[in-house]
């Protein structure tokens, strides 16, 4: 069996280049971004997005394909062992093990257990990106950046044949997803794609619908808002109090509310679905409320330098949408407009509802020219 290589990235590991030397009896095409010195090798111009340029490369490679980055360093055993597991049975999916700066990385064999995969919601922190073999047979969303690889596994796991290669190790690193208003899309895909019953919740009670319905709504609304996608974990919440009204789903809204800004709405409804602790909560979203009203002011006066020193502070009190907002102005007044967008970027998308967000975002993006990551930014966050 012969697999064609894709290698993204432009710094190539000397080690990289020794093992795919070594095992070119496994190897018809390297697709690469920069030139190698192989006669095998095909060079692919990069793209702005990593999704597009994988792509190119995909719509020219075979169904049998492997995946590295520069920076990987898999066992030479790599290619001999895939096509050995691959003589026995089919598989869409091979990933191996990871040795990272942090240590080994072993992680667990997921053939046939699709469905507990699926119910771990983490996807990502489960099956490595790089050093697997991957069956080509259909390309990645670009839309989805750099979390497309693990939006397609998402959205087609129950479909897919996955195996663990157990005894094979690539030095590589686990990604990290800065942005998490990718994942969250991809939550609210697989909502719609898969059987709440039979699919996504098969531990809760469906002989109690009303109650299963309800925390079902309640445990995705929670993992949205660890995303800290606050708006569309509101709207989940709300979902599961229409459905069963109960105090879980309802504190869990009013923390919503109170990290998108909406300190009004929160405390309508402290007053009428709590109905105890409610001068606790109250005193919590005033407190939170003064705080912004204070620190508006407090920019109003450009008294910026106090607000830099205690920025730290107020982040780790408070993580909501209008902090951001204030940190924004601040540096687009300051004419540091990339730092302004990244502030405006994640106040947006903790709150993509708020009219005054929306417009500094935009005057924000105009500056650097990133109007059309502010539209994909609004689309994912509200579609």
């Amino acid at each position: 069996m012969k697999f064609d290589v894709l290698i993204l990235g432009e710094n190539i590991d000397p080690r990289l280049l020794v093992t795919l030397k070594n095992n070119q009896s496994f190897i018809r095409t390297i697709f690469s971004t920069t030139p190698l010195p192989f006669p095998n090798n095909l060079v692919v111009t990069p793209c702005s997005n990593l999704v597009t340029t994988l792509n190119q490369m995909l719509a020219h490679a075979s169904h049998h394909t492997i995946w590295f980055q520069g920076s990987s360093n898999p066992d030479e055993e790599l290619f001999e062992e895939y096509a050995h597991i691959l003589q026995h049975a089919s598989f869409d999916l091979i990933y191996p093990n990871y040795i990272t700066k942090k240590g080994i990385k072993n992680f667990h064999n997921w053939e046939n257990k699709n469905l507990e995969l699926l119910q771990t919601f983490n996807i990502e922190k489960e099956i490595p990106h790089w050093g697997i073999y991957y069956k080509n047979d259909s390309f990645l969303d670009p839309q989805m950046d750099s979390f497309a690889f693990y939006d397609k596994l998402y959205c087609n796991i129950t479909n897919l044949r996955i195996t663990l290669a157990d005894t094979i190790f690539v030095e590589e690193q686990m990604r990290e997803f800065s942005d998490k208003s990718y994942k969250s899309k991809t939550l609210r895909k697989i909502i719609e794609i898969y059987d709440f019953q039979k699919e996504l919740f098969t531990h809760l009670d469906w002989k109690r619908e009303k109650i299963a319905q309800a925390t079902a709504y309640t445990l995705i609304g929670n993992l949205l808002f660890e995303l800290k996608d606050y708006f569309n974990a509101s709207v989940h919440f709300h979902q599961a109090l229409n459905i069963f009204h109960n105090r879980l789903s309802a504190q869990n809204l009013i923390r919503s509310y109170i990290q998108m800004g909406l300190f009004n709405d929160a405390k309508n409804l402290v007053k009428t679905q709590l109905d105890k602790d409610q001068e606790v909560w109250l005193e919590q979203i005033e407190n939170f409320h003064t705080l912004i009203y204070q620190l508006e002011k407090k920019v109003q006066n450009n008294q910026i330098e106090e607000l830099q020193k205690i920025k730290k502070d107020l982040f780790n009190i408070y993580d909501g949408a209008l902090l951001y907002n204030i940190y924004g102005v601040i540096e687009f007044h300051m004419q540091n407009y990339t730092d302004a967008y990244n502030n405006f970027y994640n106040a947006a998308y903790r709150n993509p509802i708020d009219p005054d967000i929306l417009q500094n975002i935009a005057m924000a993006a105009k500056k650097i020219n990133k109007e059309d990551q502010v539209i994909a930014l609004y689309e994912r966050t509200t579609t």
